[in-house]
């Protein structure tokens, strides 16, 4: 092994513990300085695009893995990391041709068949995943994430479902740690059999189940919004600053279960609009902006830091980290819902970016949230009622800040209108992302590319109405939630 090797692998392995320390931005850091002295080493790739996507830097972290790819030479953890990445990233399509190619060279486990189901999902192909699904409860009936993933696929009927099933692995196979997957896969069948009660009863117990394991802290939030309004004023957002002059990107934003995912496959219809999916890029530009780790969350130091970044460069960065997705048509979107916290710095860094923002019906926003499993560690606030609809009046709160800042910088979009007058509504959509009018962009039904979000299933079917007011099939159970809402009777 020769000098150059040897310092690599010492780097490398330097950037691995560093990375299990939760140490990430050092360790992608310590990881580049490995790459430089080898930078055709396959495994260091893989590695640098695992902490990248970690991190919160997702396109950094594909460009990596579609190296290693390119480089060849993997090993099958390897093949796993890359599939990995790819889908975090938003390349379905690579994940799955990763995860066909690993079924026919590895051993089947629950895991692979879950995650193949999954890829086969984000492309509509629902049959194709339940199969896949099948077999990874047929390999293992404990493995309760198969169980959920299924549930999700398709409606239940009284002729086709899996309450039974449910039930039994509830009672004979399913470790308690993995209880929860069962008690949200139940509630949603039962929801769509219409048996409300008994579906809610199931939320009931598996959202407290969730609590256990991604801890909550409302004060920490309160501070968080707080401090955002406080720093992103008057002063910030009308004074001059050097920004970015792209007006590439489309930011669809808003709470999650609004409409998001609707509004952009609209959208995705004009050929010169690419989606970027969810991405962290903003965040991430922001922290970098800042020279703060990529992993560590917001506080009110780094926000009342704001106003004094390289605007110019958050814009500058948060293009360029959509791409390997972006960058080959005028625009694209992001639909990152949460990026309403991050608005008034868009505005000014990208000020020819265009905003939209959804709402809807407070009760339906916070129940759909409620309602929701969400990926671990993913909105917390969203398992409990008070803490859902605190958290919501927050972002009410913020978001009144930024209109009245930002004025017809946004563009609001209310569900609820939308999908009783799709055409007038999207006439008004269109005509704020400076496109033309084509009626084909409400047939959202036959776009064939990758859904990856909690309505991948919805998103298959024309725009419908069934979702309007459906908190009411609970309202004897959102009591608490609705009092504490009285107040916001009015879209954001």
């Amino acid at each position: 092994m020769s000098v150059t090797t040897s310092d690599a692998v010492a780097l490398a392995q330097e950037a691995g513990s560093l990375f299990e320390q939760g140490r990430g931005t050092q360790a992608a850091g310590v990881m580049a300085k490995a790459l430089v002295l080898d930078p055709n080493n396959t495994r260091f790739n893989v590695d640098m695009g695992h902490i990248l996507v970690r991190i919160g830097d997702l396109q950094g972290g594909l460009a990596y893995a579609r190296r290693a790819k390119e480089i060849g030479r993997l090993t099958i953890p390897g093949w796993n990391t890359v599939a990995y990445i790819a889908t975090t990233a938003g390349d379905h399509r690579l994940a799955h041709q990763i995860y066909s190619r690993l079924l026919k060279v590895e051993e089947k486990t629950p895991a692979l068949c879950s995650r193949l189901g999954s890829t086969h999902l984000f492309f509509g192909e629902v049959d194709k995943a339940v199969e896949y699904y099948d077999q990874a409860i047929a390999l293992d009936p404990g493995y309760a994430m198969a169980y959920w993933l299924r549930s999700g696929a398709r409606r239940a009927t009284n002729d086709q479902n899996t309450l039974d099933q449910l039930q039994e692995a509830l009672a004979s196979h399913v470790k308690v740690a993995d209880e929860h997957y069962l008690r949200f896969a139940l509630f949603k069948e039962l929801e769509d059999l219409g048996e409300y009660d008994q579906a809610f009863g199931e939320l009931k117990l598996g959202c407290p189940l969730v609590r256990k394991t991604t801890p909550y802290d409302a004060g920490t939030d309160r501070a968080l919004f707080d401090a955002i309004i406080r720093y992103c004023d008057t002063a910030f957002l009308q004074g001059s600053n050097e920004s970015y002059s792209s007006d590439e990107p489309i930011y669809i934003l808003g709470m999650p279960r609004t409409g998001t995912t609707l509004i952009d496959r609209v959208l995705e219809f004009y050929p010169q609009i690419a989606s970027a999916g969810e991405t962290y890029a903003v965040r991430s530009a922001i922290k970098h902006a800042l020279k703060a780790p990529l992993e560590a969350p917001f506080t009110p130091a780094m926000i009342q830091a704001w106003p004094t970044m390289d605007l110019a460069r958050v814009g500058e960065l948060s293009v360029q980290m959509t791409q390997p997705l972006t960058g080959h048509t005028a625009h694209y979107i992001d639909k990152f819902p949460p990026n309403f916290l991050y608005l008034g710095v868009m505005a000014k860094a990208l000020p020819n970016c265009r905003i939209v923002h959804l709402t809807r019906n407070p009760m339906d926003t916070c129940f759909s949230n409620l309602k929701q499993l969400f990926a671990p560690g993913i909105f917390p606030h969203s398992y409990d009622q008070q803490n859902m609809t605190n958290y919501y009046l927050l972002y009410r709160q913020l978001m009144a800040h930024w209109c009245e800042q930002l004025g017809d910088r946004i563009l609001h979009v209310d569900y609820d209108k939308f999908v009783g007058d799709p055409r007038s509504e999207a006439q008004r959509l269109v005509a704020h992302c400076g496109l033309v009018w084509d009626e084909r962009c409400l047939q959202i039904e036959q776009r064939n590319t990758a859904v990856a979000t909690a309505s991948m299933a919805q998103v298959r079917e024309p725009i419908y109405q069934s979702s309007r007011e459906r908190w009411r099939c609970y309202e004897r159970h959102l009591q608490p939630m609705r009092e504490q809402l009285q107040a916001c009777v009015t879209p954001a």
